[in-house]
């Protein structure tokens, strides 16, 4: 309602930052409302190409837009030392374990559900893999059943909210970030993945799935890989290509501390922000 508000104030440019969900679940009123008073912004910032799409499809069109894809804090999320990792790992009852981790709410949008699908046939081949579901564990009762029902739940940890800290001492001593999220029925849906780019300062590769924001987050091949969403045997072959390889494991996740070091940390994000507003603000003065 702020945002319908603001184009009576017609002397103040303003300037609307789109995220994803805010875009991708609207009907009726809200739907129009949203459209009537993002179409009257002096200027819009996606931070996906797939949540500039969904604010088009919604019919947002007159403001010009610009994509700057979110960051993470590089004073919070960095990389430790051998020993340190290692001591977290004996603390927390994984050596010898290839620990994959997922980070949000434990929930239908961020689709650990589809990692404890894909579990059976993981740990059918790699029977040292083990999950760790950190986050409010909203749907902690029905995926215990699932696992039961499928026969890994001994594999699989809900490690519930943590601090800062303790989430960076998790990303280090996981091995592989997993992230199936995928878009609901209702039309909510990841407009971008910034769990993602705190496991890469970390130095953690990352398996995600496509179609959405969250993809955006890596480089495929490159700096993780992208497996159709839904598709629990998709997302068991990948993880089971990197368990299996090493080699490749390490080369995604060098890539993907470089590359998060390099362009994907808040600082550097705020650079273009404040090239952006810059030059919008040079352009109505």
């Amino acid at each position: 309602m702020t945002a319908f508000l603001m184009p009576f104030y017609r002397d103040l440019p303003w300037v609307v930052v789109a995220h994803g969900t805010e875009f991708g679940q609207l009907k009726g009123l809200e739907a129009w409302l949203t459209r009537s008073s993002a179409n009257q912004a002096s200027a819009l910032i996606c931070v996906s190409d797939y949540t500039k799409q969904a604010v088009q499809a919604l019919g947002v069109k007159k403001p010009p837009m610009e994509v700057v894809h979110n960051g993470a804090d590089d004073a919070q999320f960095f990389k430790l030392t051998d020993d340190e990792i290692n001591k977290i790992r004996k603390d927390l009852n994984v050596e010898g374990k290839f620990v994959l981790l997922t980070v949000g709410n434990v929930s239908p949008r961020k689709g650990q559900e589809i990692v404890l699908r894909a579990l059976p046939a993981i740990l059918q081949e790699a029977p040292h893999v083990v999950y760790w579901m950190a986050g409010l564990p909203t749907e902690r009762e029905s995926l215990e059943e699932l696992a039961r029902n499928l026969g890994v739940e001994k594999s699989i940890f809900f490690l519930d909210r943590v601090t800062n800290q303790k989430l960076c001492e998790l990303y280090n001593a996981c091995d592989l970030f997993v992230m199936t999220s995928r878009q609901l029925k209702n039309g909510d849906f990841e407009g971008y993945g910034i769990a993602v780019i705190e496991a890469a300062l970390c130095g953690k590769a990352a398996v995600v799935s496509d179609n959405s924001g969250l993809a955006e987050a890596v480089i495929d091949e490159q700096t993780g890989l992208l497996v159709s969403q839904n598709n629990p045997e998709a997302t068991a072959t990948a993880v089971l290509q990197l368990v299996n390889d090493p080699s490749l494991l390490h080369q995604l996740a060098t890539q993907a501390q470089e590359r998060a070091a390099s362009s994907q940390t808040w600082d550097k994000v705020a650079t273009k922000y404040l090239a952006i507003l810059s030059e919008f603000v040079r352009k109505t003065q």
